[in-house]
């Protein structure tokens, strides 16, 4: 939108972020902070996550690089990690639900692999949740709060940018799995184009976003930067499925189905 508005002529104004602690309270930040190191402790003590992300091509370093954790079973498993369960501002970070018309509180995310969502600083503003098994929703997300705004994040983009600036391209896929998968075997991925290829696992869910995010990038591509929208995989083809498939990459995901739940975190 900047590149835009400065190739008319125009000056849009800075986004500055709702306030993100509320008077006299404690720093949301903090808390999801908090909230992350202990979802990455439990993924440690997970085999059945730590199975599941070895399966889908991920070693230990990913894992640690992007912030992965777990968060377990089970209604209230923040409340030992906060002192107080019923601060208000567990709410306020969208980590916790209360029940319409009265009832306990309790977790947002239970049984699923937690994928920290960063901003531009690199902080913790979001979760989303893979469910393990056959679960519904598979994908869970943070709702919108003080620190969140879906439309303006995009995941994985604090750990690419370094790579996105010096490669000049960049692979924008679908999902938070595709991207930390596509990271084990690419230098650079996901992120804002320069030049870019966005692929999809081919299935109407996974299209429709993707064209949606194509039209918005084109009449920057026609003023200021060329982005180029290459491919759309088959329905049968996993997007994080493909670069384990191509060479050396694909010989090393097959490797770390055999190792050993310790040493998942030495790779």
């Amino acid at each position: 939108m900047k590149d835009l508005a400065e190739s008319v002529g125009l000056k849009i104004p800075e986004f500055e972020p709702r306030t993100n602690k509320p008077e006299g309270g404690p720093d949301l930040y903090e808390i999801m902070e908090r909230a992350c190191d202990y979802y990455r402790e439990q993924l440690k003590a997970a085999p059945r996550a730590i199975e599941y992300l070895k399966g889908r091509g991920l070693t230990g370093k990913i894992a640690a690089r992007f912030g992965i954790g777990y968060a377990p079973d089970g209604w209230q498993n923040l409340e030992s990690v906060f002192p107080s369960y019923a601060d208000k501002s567990l709410k306020e970070a969208g980590l916790v639900i209360d029940p319409e018309g009265g009832g306990r509180r309790y977790d947002r995310f239970r049984d699923r692999i937690m994928f920290p969502i960063l901003n531009q600083r690199a902080s913790v503003i979001a979760f989303g949740g893979r469910v393990l098994g056959d679960g519904e929703p598979k994908y869970l997300n943070s709702p919108e709060t003080p620190l969140f705004e879906k439309g303006r994040e995009l995941y994985g983009l604090a750990q690419a940018r370094s790579a996105i600036r010096a490669a000049g391209r960049a692979i924008v896929v679908e999902g938070y799995m595709d991207v930390v998968a596509l990271a084990a075997t690419c230098r650079s991925f996901c992120g804002r184009p320069t030049k870019s290829c966005s692929a999809s696992t081919g299935t109407r869910p996974g299209a429709r976003p993707l064209g949606t995010r194509s039209r918005r990038a084109c009449p920057i591509s026609r003023t200021t930067r060329p982005c180029d929208f290459s491919f759309f995989l088959p329905s049968t083809i996993r997007t994080a499925s493909c670069g384990r498939k191509a060479g050396k990459p694909s010989r090393k995901g097959s490797a770390i189905r055999g190792r050993s739940r310790s040493s998942f975190w030495k790779s």
